[in-house]
């Protein structure tokens, strides 16, 4: 069964297609998608250096 979707296309004074408005909305979402990669990155980073203490030779060995 066809599904009808109602679309509205935001037009500038003219009359034609608002670019500018569907431009800066792909920056808003591009800058948002890039934020969630660095923050996922970052925590992929994270547990990528973190490291236990290498217990001491005087530890291992008593001396």
């Amino acid at each position: 069964m066809p599904q009808e979707y109602d679309i509205s296309i935001r037009l500038n004074q003219y009359g034609q297609v608002d670019a500018d408005y569907y431009v800066q909305k792909a920056h808003d979402a591009r800058a948002e998608a890039l934020a969630e990669m660095a923050k996922a990155f970052k925590a992929w980073i994270k547990t990528k250096l973190t490291f236990e203490r290498i217990p001491s030779q005087q530890t291992l060995f008593g001396h």
